[in-house]
C-alpha cells in the first residue's frame, strides 16, 4: 500500500504495533513461531488514527515449541510446519514505521531484533509500561485485563494479529490519548537489551564445547 499521502499530511506519524508468539519465553535459545504486525497513521494535531496495513504469518522453528507456550498461544508444530514468514513484506511494514508499539517491549523487541536485526533502528514503546495505566483505575497492566476493563472484544482464538487489532483498539481510545501518553514518554532503551543480547550470545560460544 502507498502510505506517502499519509506521512505527507501535516502532524502525521506512521507506527507499527508488534506482537510475536514464540516456542518459549527464552530467546537465548526460543524462536518466533508467529508474527502480527499493525501499521497505522496518528495524526497528532487531529488525534485521527486509522490502520493503513497489516501483516501476519506462522513460522516453522528449529527448535521444539514449550508444552507451556503452546498452551499459552494456541499453536503446536503441526500449524507452523513448513510455514514461513514473508520478510521482504515484513521489511517494506517496518521501512514505513517511524516508532514501533509492543505490550511488553523487553519480551518482543528481544525475539524480533534477533531475526530482524532491522528492527534495532526503529524507536520502541511498551504500551505496558510507558502508560500510567493506576491513574486510569486500573489495576494490572496485562493486555487482556486491559481490554476488558475498557469493554474491547477479544477474539475466542487470541493470535498474535487479533492482540495486535485489540491494542490497536485500546490505544485508539479517549481520543487516543492513551496513546498520545506513551509517546510523550522515551522511547525503551535499546542498548540494555542489546548489551543482555552480546552477553547471552558470547555465553551461548563460550558453553559449547
Amino acid at each position: 500500500m502507498d502510505i506517502s499521502n499519509v506521512t505527507n499530511n501535516e502532524g502525521a506519524i506512521v507506527g507499527a504495533i508488534i506482537d510475536v508468539a514464540t516456542t518459549g519465553n527464552n530467546y537465548f535459545i526460543d524462536e518466533i513461531i508467529e508474527l502480527g504486525i499493525i501499521l497505522f497513521s496518528y495524526n497528532t494535531l487531529t488525534k485521527n488514527i486509522v490502520i493503513i496495513d497489516e501483516y501476519s504469518g506462522l513460522r516453522e522453528p528449529a527448535c521444539i515449541i514449550n508444552p507451556e507456550a503452546s498452551r499459552a498461544n494456541g499453536l503446536t508444530y503441526n500449524d507452523v510446519k513448513n510455514m514461513k514468514l514473508d520478510y521482504p513484506q515484513i521489511l517494506y511494514l517496518l521501512d514505513q514505521a517511524e516508532l514501533i508499539i509492543a505490550h511488553n517491549v523487553s519480551f518482543n523487541w528481544n525475539f524480533v531484533t534477533q531475526m530482524i536485526p532491522e528492527a534495532t533502528q526503529i524507536p520502541w514503546y511498551c504500551s505496558m509500561r510507558s502508560i500510567n495505566w493506576t491513574k486510569y483505575g486500573c489495576n494490572s497492566r496485562s493486555l487482556q485485563y486491559l481490554l476488558s476493563e475498557h469493554k474491547i472484544d477479544v477474539e475466542i482464538a487470541q493470535t498474535v494479529h487479533s492482540n495486535c487489532l485489540s491494542l490497536f483498539d485500546l490505544l485508539s481510545l479517549n481520543d487516543a490519548n492513551y496513546l498520545l501518553e506513551l509517546l510523550n514518554n522515551q522511547p525503551f532503551a535499546p542498548s540494555t537489551l542489546l548489551y543482555k543480547q552480546d552477553l547471552f550470545k558470547s555465553l551461548r560460544k563460550t558453553a559449547v564445547v
